[in-house]
């Protein structure tokens, strides 16, 4: 299941309350060891995770000598 930004925060709150990976992880349809991967980033960073940003590969500018030389044509 897809987390969005409102389930992660959900979820770092129930680790707050003591609430169980497990419990938590049945809850939202996700595995055990990413609830415990979203809480340790918590810990570690202190900033909720952000997922889907900056994700594969980057993007190359376009050298100006190609775009000079795809107008004369």
């Amino acid at each position: 299941m897809k987390l969005t930004k409102k389930k992660i925060d959900w979820i770092i709150r129930q680790k707050k309350a003591n609430e169980s990976s497990g419990v938590i992880a049945k809850i939202q349809h996700i595995f055990r060891r990413r609830v415990d991967q979203l809480w340790r980033h918590y810990q570690v960073t202190g900033t909720v995770p952000v997922i889907g940003k900056q994700m594969g590969r980057p993007k190359k500018p376009i050298a100006m000598k190609f775009l000079i030389s795809n107008l004369d044509e």
